[in-house]
């Protein structure tokens, strides 16, 4: 019985520790996870020696949705664009909600060329079609910032989204629904 209890205490805890990691309202990893996983994205590309590409993203004007409509309406937006999202990377790549519209993805072993086209199927899966809310369909755009830690670099988890956030600011500065690259 004891060992029973045991093994229910340890499944509960490990729920528990996966939902302190989780988005509540978009079901994305959270900040606290990105946290995590780029730490062990980092240890694994040290590792094998492979690169590590990091995006994030912000939904251009999303302010004005929560003002028009309301934040009901504002987080049925974001469970949508949470979906597209997930829809629009690779199956090993990780998708975060790191603040209120912003979002990360992380892609590992993956370099230029590749995470340019992954930034821009992520952009075209929001900007294409309006986000369907009880309101209407509302039209969207993202913008989309993307830098790559080649296996050469010893960069910081820090450092990396620097240059990740030095790129979002570069494609929003360029008029938004954009992806822009840094290095």
């Amino acid at each position: 019985q004891l060992s029973d209890a045991h093994k229910a205490l340890i499944s509960k805890l490990s729920v528990a520790r996966r939902e302190a990691m989780m988005d509540p309202l978009t079901r994305l990893w959270n900040r606290r996870g990105a946290s995590v996983l780029l730490k062990a994205a980092f240890d694994t590309a040290d590792r094998r020696r492979t690169p590590v590409t990091l995006a994030l993203l912000d939904l251009d004007n999303f302010k004005r949705i929560n003002d028009t409509y309301g934040h009901q309406i504002g987080d049925e937006v974001l469970r949508k664009v949470s979906a597209r999202l997930v829809s629009a990377v690779r199956g090993d790549d990780a998708v975060c909600r790191i603040g209120g519209d912003e979002f990360m993805i992380l892609m590992r072993e993956t370099d230029a060329k590749p995470a340019s086209q992954i930034a821009e199927r992520v952009r075209r899966v929001i900007t294409d079609a309006p986000i369907p809310t009880r309101d209407g369909a509302l039209p969207m755009s993202v913008s989309v910032g993307f830098t790559i830690r080649s296996p050469d670099e010893h960069l910081s988890v820090d450092e990396l989204l620097g240059r990740a956030d030095q790129a979002l600011l570069e494609s929003k500065a360029a008029g938004r629904n954009r992806v822009r690259m840094t290095r």
